[in-house]
């Protein structure tokens, strides 16, 4: 059962990043890989015994036309010894300048909880992820691009446990809100 959820809760990022692949090529115009690869921290006033947690994502599309760019974004975040793989589709919309350029993005998808340890009598599952940011990107000597940002990380995880005395079918669910804010610092290529 888990394995078929996966496959219906992928088939839209699929999807989605065929009709781009389609779209750009049908147009015929040359657009550019856009990619930012960041690490950063997660914080909460909330966790006590982990208020800070480490976050690395890289986000990888099409940039249109200097100012904005779409794409998917992979990392890997830890909650509280929780982690979570989220998949996103994201969007950037920069305002160019000549050395340093203020940009917005935001990034919706789910959350994986592949890393974790399944067993019958307890697992975790990921959920839907809301990531907004702003912050700002500027040129070093070259090419060279780097940029630093802060935002908002909403992410929803769940952790099941059985019930054994009711039988194998009983199961507790306790969904979680993990709020955050995100301090990331990364290069752009």
């Amino acid at each position: 059962m888990r394995v078929s959820m996966l496959r219906i809760s992928g088939l839209p990022v699929i999807v989605t990043v065929i009709l781009l692949y389609v779209g750009v090529s049908v147009r015929g115009q040359s657009l550019r890989y856009a990619n930012e690869t960041e690490i950063g921290t997660l914080w909460s006033g909330a966790n006590f015994f982990s208020p800070v947690a480490l976050t690395v994502q890289s986000f990888n599309g099409v940039q249109f036309a200097r100012v904005m760019s779409m794409g998917l974004t992979v990392g890997v975040d830890e909650y509280f010894g929780l982690r979570i793989v989220p998949i996103t589709l994201g969007a950037r919309v920069i305002l160019p300048k000549k050395r340093v350029s203020p940009y917005v993005g935001m990034e919706v998808g789910y959350g994986f909880a592949w890393f974790e340890k399944r067993t019958d009598t307890q697992w975790h599952d990921g959920g839907v992820v809301f990531n907004p940011s702003m912050g700002l990107r500027w040129k070093a000597k070259g090419k060279d691009r780097y940029l630093v940002s802060i935002g908002y990380k909403r992410q929803v995880a769940s952790l099941h446990t059985a019930n054994t005395i009711l039988g194998p079918e009983a199961y507790n669910t306790e969904k979680y809100t993990l709020n955050r804010m995100a301090i990331r610092f990364g290069v752009v290529f």
